[in-house]
């Protein structure tokens, strides 16, 4: 099967060897760019031809692409049923690759690969007359949620209507199972629909229907465990097509409109089979579970179904081992940045074998993303290497990713010293719009000695760099420690507090009113010497965005810096403002009941691949985002308990979110990767046990707990 990383690939060593210098004046940058267009194209085409062909026999129409077709469709028939283009969320076996990933919609619509067919489910009457579709169904007549039947595999997706149950899970890569039952309505007939539109539609050039199976575009075949009847096979769009009948047995069309109407099996749990003929790569990770290793008892379900739903969705996101910042259609490459958050997320959740083998590409490159070389990439990347090696305790891996991360520290250094522009090759393509900027390998200007003067998605943010700078020094300290170079370790401590006293002095500055120094400063970094001016400002920008309650003013466009500035709160001793938080994203989540959640207002600073789809034809927002489901675990975890670091010894935090009604019950947590050990801890009666399987250290409780809680360490 072809494969864009290594379309991609073959072009950036042309571009290394310098074949490609043939395009005289075109940089590097734009060689990569390219490569990465041309290869988007071959991926799609492969798939089944996506750019259009006319939408009627004999019309002559313009190329264009597979979304402006469908919005026409949909303007010309206005009455005829469409899918919701919302809340779609994505069932992934972890590591596979883009093309191979499935999307799901409210309702139960599915398409079981990025660019393959739409499955829907209709609701008529006796006569034949839709009464409701699975892509009608208003969100609040739809309980989602995911079912972990089996920790070694990857979740379902439960869905429930007025009329229905369906589950759609995955068997093995390639291969999906729907669980359908339908509820006790004697006038209602159901139907499963098989259409080029979908959650991730694209056109279907041929049906066949062998009496037994349907084959979809000569690649799926979709079987049922009980006998069911074909009533409709083809031409989407002809007049009366929804409520038609025929003795068709196979169909073609050349502007891929097909369609199949099936009769769905009234008996209880009827089981339907969707499996890809294609060739299926074995998956690139290998992974024990994807369930955290945690075990919770706590008042409020909905705590760990979150938790368990942002790894799990973490986890099927990642392509090869690579991570995704979001919906890989959007981002078919690799962040920096979202990759830093989401190793040190799974390796905090103590899903250290994912990590672990996710951690390669921070170790082994400096500088990638789809915003180009940006100057937090070595402090952010030595973070989440620390955040793994801290909790596996593992020497040879030290002594094995120690020149990386000195490598690193240097090149923060190279940024604190700089005295001309510094810039470096960026790792991976960026994002099309910003394809031919000047400054897509610029790093940093020139710096003062203390303060960084880095590009971080095409802004200057000199706090929030210091503080990225900051921690990756520290970070880097604590390693040259436990390798033996106490000389490295001093220097970077050093330059670190240079670094401080450059923070300290510009949080007073009009430099403190970027967004980003509040995402990183106090959590994870600890940079501020003196809280005064870094609280006021923090105040300053909640009373600003949130109301008496703690709910945002406005809909958040970046949840994922509002969850990192939450977790600011959650290191001062305001637990109330981290779970206020939590529970508005409860109630507030892109697709219902399965946790998922958005980045941006549109479709901005995306690759435009869903263009060349037949399916999410109408998006408001990027979903689902997963460097968003990071700050969520990191934020969820810490709730539970953390390792403050900023004093003069290390303090264990143990419950430092839990709410106060929560207290009044008994509750439990064990298996907590911390950077300590492990940590089990359990509430019950005034008295808190807490149980550090690794380094002991001094415990304190969270805010709300009674001041005279007994501590009982076992």
């Amino acid at each position: 099967m072809f494969s864009m990383h290594g379309i991609i690939d073959h072009f950036t060593r042309l571009d290394r060897q310098g074949r490609s210098r043939r395009l005289a004046g075109i940089s590097s940058p734009i060689i990569r760019q390219l490569a990465w267009e041309l290869a988007g194209c071959l991926w799609f085409g492969i798939l089944g031809g996506f750019l259009c062909a006319p939408q009627q026999a004999g019309a002559a129409l313009p190329i264009t692409t597979q979304r402006q077709v469908v919005l026409a469709a949909m303007q010309a028939r206005p009455d005829d049923p469409w899918p919701r283009s919302q809340g779609h969320a994505m069932l992934a076996w972890p590591g596979s690759p883009e093309n191979l990933k499935a999307y799901h919609e409210p309702g139960g619509s599915f398409s079981p690969a990025m660019g393959s067919f739409g499955i829907s489910f209709w609701v008529t009457d006796e006569a034949g007359s839709l009464v409701a579709t699975s892509d009608q169904f208003p969100t609040n007549q739809i309980q989602q949620s995911w079912r972990f039947a089996n920790p070694r595999t990857i979740p379902a997706i439960a869905t429930e209507t007025p009329y229905y149950h369906t589950t759609w899970s995955g068997i093995a890569p390639g291969t999906w199972n729907l669980q359908f039952q339908s509820k006790t309505n004697a006038n209602a007939r159901y139907w499963l629909v098989i259409r080029s539109v979908g959650p991730a539609g694209a056109p279907i050039p041929a049906l066949e229907w062998n009496g037994r199976q349907l084959t979809v575009s000569s690649r799926w075949v979709i079987t049922s465990d009980r006998p069911w009847t074909l009533h409709a096979l083809g031409h989407e769009g002809d007049s009366g097509w929804t409520k038609s009948q025929n003795q068709n047995r196979q169909w073609r069309a050349a502007d891929g409109w097909c369609f199949a109407r099936l009769s769905l099996p009234v008996s209880p749990d009827a089981k339907i089979q969707v499996r890809d003929l294609g060739p299926i790569p074995p998956p690139s990770l290998v992974l024990s579970t994807v369930l955290p290793r945690l075990e919770l008892s706590l008042p409020d379900e909905r705590f760990a179904a979150c938790l368990n739903a942002q790894v799990s969705q973490i986890l099927m996101s990642l392509t090869g081992r690579e991570t995704r910042s979001g919906d890989p259609a959007y981002f078919p490459v690799c962040s920096l940045r979202d990759g830093a958050y989401i190793v040190s997320a799974l390796a905090g959740a103590g899903m250290l074998d994912a990590a672990r083998q996710l951690a390669t590409g921070l170790v082994e490159r400096d500088f990638f993303g789809p915003t180009g070389s940006d100057a937090d990439a070595p402090g952010l990347a030595i973070w989440a290497i620390s955040e793994l090696t801290s909790r596996l305790r593992d020497p040879a891996l030290d002594q094995l990713v120690w020149p990386s991360v000195a490598r690193k520290a240097a090149l923060i250094q190279e940024m604190q010293s700089a005295t001309w522009p510094i810039f470096k090759r960026a790792g991976s393509p960026v994002f099309p719009k910003h394809a031919r900027r000047p400054d897509i390998e610029l790093v940093c200007e020139p710096s003062d000695g203390r303060s960084i003067m880095g590009k971080v998605e095409w802004k200057r943010p000199v706090l929030y760099n210091n503080s990225v700078a900051y921690l990756g020094y520290l970070r880097a300290a604590e390693m040259a420690f436990r390798v033996g170079d106490p000389l490295s370790a001093q220097n970077w401590r050093n330059l670190a507090a240079e670094l401080r006293q450059g923070w300290q002095a510009g949080i007073q500055m009009p430099a403190a009113i970027e967004p980003r120094t509040y995402t990183f400063s106090l959590w994870p970094a600890g940079i501020p010497a003196n809280l005064d001016s870094f609280v006021y400002n923090l105040q300053s920008r909640w009373t600003q965005a949130r109301d008496a309650q703690g709910k945002f003013r406005a809909h958040p466009f970046w949840p994922s810096m509002d969850l990192a500035e939450t977790h600011q709160w959650l290191l001062l001793g305001r637990p109330q403002f981290a779970m206020s938080t939590v529970e508005w994203f409860w109630k507030n989540q892109a697709s219902p009941g399965l946790y998922t959640w958005w980045e941006g207002d549109g479709e901005d600073d995306v690759f435009p691949f869903w263009q060349r789809c037949r399916g999410w034809v109408k998006p408001d927002l990027i979903t689902p985002h997963y460097g968003v489901a990071a700050q969520m675990v990191l934020l969820q975890l810490d709730i539970l308990a953390y390792v403050d670091e900023r004093g003069p010894e290390p303090v264990l935090v143990v419950g430092a979110g839990i709410p106060t009604q929560w207290i009044e019950k008994p509750l439990r947590v064990r298996g907590l990767a911390t950077r300590a050990g492990l940590v089990e801890w359990a509430w019950a009666n005034g008295v808190m046990k807490v149980n550090i399987l690794g380094k002991r250290l001094p415990v304190r409780l969270g805010a709300n707990f009674p001041p005279n809680a007994t501590i009982r360490l076992f």
